[in-house]
């Protein structure tokens, strides 16, 4: 796996966890969450400490991400077969149109043939943590539908909108989760395009 965020603190604190040192963040209440979700009604300690494991060995790179630049990597000109973006491009921004572009920019990092797996707030101008307002651009289901489906086959999308009541005081009280496949041929000509653009050779040829 390789973990990419704007800020180094962040990344950090990552790797504090990674490296198990003490005063790390705690990340055990989402493990559990994460296992009931898979189906382990009341995982052990043991259950939860093994997949912590299991994490910090999958993790192998981590990486400085700004979506707000063209080349969100830097020089770097990785493709993943799988991007999860958690949050991101909708909580950096309140402009539709800025989202747009950040969206574009995380859909740019899908290879041919991969996936892509995004969750949204919903509905919402702004939400809240520790009490400060950040911005977001009020997004419905339709938005992110319109923004997947020229990157992705209509039959390769799944778009979802989910009520997170619980949530109301934080600023929001609905998500959207979605997944889109992209095709082989059809990354690939878009590959195409944008290293046309900036004049580079695609890195999959």
């Amino acid at each position: 796996f390789h973990v990419g965020d704007l800020l180094g603190c962040n990344l950090d604190e990552i790797s504090r966890w990674n490296r198990k040192e003490e005063g790390a963040h705690d990340w055990q209440a989402f493990v559990n969450c994460t296992l009931q979700s898979e189906g382990i009604a009341d995982p052990s300690r043991q259950e939860i400490l093994d997949r912590e494991q299991l994490a910090r060995r999958k993790i192998t790179t981590l990486l400085d991400v700004d979506i707000r630049n063209d080349l969100p990597l830097g020089n770097a000109q990785a493709r993943y077969a799988t991007v999860l973006s958690a949050y991101c491009a909708d909580s950096a921004t309140a402009d539709p149109e800025i989202w747009q572009a950040y969206m574009r920019r995380i859909i740019g990092l899908v290879r041919p043939g991969g996936t892509l797996l995004i969750a949204a707030l919903a509905q919402t101008q702004s939400y809240f943590v520790g009490g400060k307002p950040f911005p977001s651009p009020g997004l419905e289901a339709a938005d992110m539908e319109d923004m997947l489906r020229d990157h992705f086959p209509q039959s390769e999308l799944t778009i979802r909108m989910v009520p997170v009541p619980e949530c109301a005081a934080h600023g929001y009280s609905s998500i959207i989760l979605a997944a889109g496949h992209r095709r082989w041929a059809d990354g690939c000509k878009e590959m195409d395009r944008t290293c046309a653009a900036r004049g580079s050779r695609c890195p999959l040829l």
